[in-house]
């Protein structure tokens, strides 16, 4: 906080003084997670993830890394979602998938002289299909979210679940 004091005088000497006081506050941290809908899955089969921030602030570039377990999943495509260009605003988005090594490296940011957005909303859409059965998490690394003024955010962190079945085989005598 900051505080100032003000004094007048007018032309004949006399004064006055009023104290004033500005309080900054920095927003709440944004939540962001990899979010997969609650369903079976088996060998072999895709799913479909969602990258989702929540309740953040004038975000405008987001730079992040989505980590797996490449023995139990691989990636088949990242898209970009509707959440950084929602007010039709040109947005960077970039990508790279490392299935050997179980990353995603994303890149993406608002374009121009913009102001960022507010609210909740998915960042990015990953299409993932299951490899072997076994429970793994959708952990997120290297995490910088920044504003309009490229000031990296408070940001709290959730982490997806993955379980994958295996394939149910049938013997016969």
């Amino acid at each position: 906080s900051f505080t100032f004091t003000a004094q007048v005088v007018d032309n004949v000497g006399s004064s006055a003084s009023k104290e004033l006081s500005i309080y900054i506050t920095s927003p709440p941290p944004a939540t962001l997670q990899m979010v997969t809908a609650t369903q079976t899955i088996t060998s072999g089969q895709e799913f479909q993830g969602r990258l989702e921030v929540k309740e953040v602030v004038n975000l405008f570039g987001v730079n992040i890394e989505i980590v797996f377990d490449p023995d139990l999943i691989s990636v088949i495509g990242v898209t970009e979602g509707s959440f950084l260009n929602k007010d039709d605003t040109a947005t960077l988005f970039m990508r790279t998938i490392d299935n050997t090594n179980g990353t995603i490296i994303i890149g993406m940011s608002r374009s121009g002289q913009v102001a960022g957005v507010s609210g909740s909303g998915t960042l990015c859409n990953v299409t993932f299909k299951a490899k072997a059965g076994g429970t793994g998490t959708l952990g997120l690394e290297n995490i910088s979210l920044k504003d309009s003024n490229l000031v990296k955010m408070d940001t709290i962190i959730g982490v997806g679940l993955v379980k994958i079945l295996s394939p149910t085989i049938q013997i016969t005598p």
